[in-house]
Formats: structure tokens, C-alpha cells, sequence
């Protein structure tokens, strides 16, 4: 799971490191790991657990909340692609 290199060089102190992603009351610990070459930065050992455990599917939406800096805490929200809400820590309001 990629994550935008802007963010990660603002937010994120190491090249590597383990972070914590809080789904529906619950917690997974995820690394967090950037590559200089290209830029980038990605989440990789246990993101497969969290996608599994919270039945995330292709096409499915992830938003990511920094809640916590200083132990790197993400809320995150998952919906469908239709928008329906599957986990969310946040209640979510539209307004038309």
C-alpha cells in the first residue's frame, strides 16, 4: 500500500518504522518503510493481516487519520465503492 511521499517526509521521522493502524477499536502494527530512489514510501509487513482481518477488497476506499504523532497512530476509515461506510472510527456526515 503505497502512501504519499509528501506526508511521509512531513509527518515521519525514520526511512523505517513500525506504526499503529486503529480500525473499529481495534490495533494493528504495520511498517512503515520509504525508499529514497524512488521517493516513495509504503506500508508492507502487516498491512496483508489488516486488509484480511478487516475484509478489505479492491476498489474498497482507506482513509487514514494521523492521530497520535508521537507513536504514529492512524484512525482509519474503510468504505465500499459505493461509499457505504464498512469500518469507521469517525461518525461520517454527508451534507448535499
Amino acid at each position: 500500500m503505497g502512501v504519499p511521499s509528501e506526508f511521509f517526509r512531513k509527518h515521519l521521522r525514520k526511512s523505517e518504522q513500525m506504526v499503529t493502524l486503529k480500525c473499529s477499536d481495534r490495533l494493528w502494527q504495520v511498517k512503515l518503510k520509504s525508499y529514497k530512489p524512488r521517493d516513495t514510501a509504503v506500508l508492507s509487513t502487516g498491512w496483508s493481516l489488516f486488509a484480511r482481518e478487516t475484509g478489505l477488497r479492491a476498489r474498497d476506499v482507506c482513509v487514514f487519520e494521523l492521530t497520535d504523532r508521537d507513536n504514529i497512530v492512524f484512525e482509519v476509515s474503510i468504505f465500499s465503492s459505493d461509499g457505504q461506510s464498512i469500518f469507521s472510527s469517525a461518525e461520517v456526515i454527508c451534507i448535499d
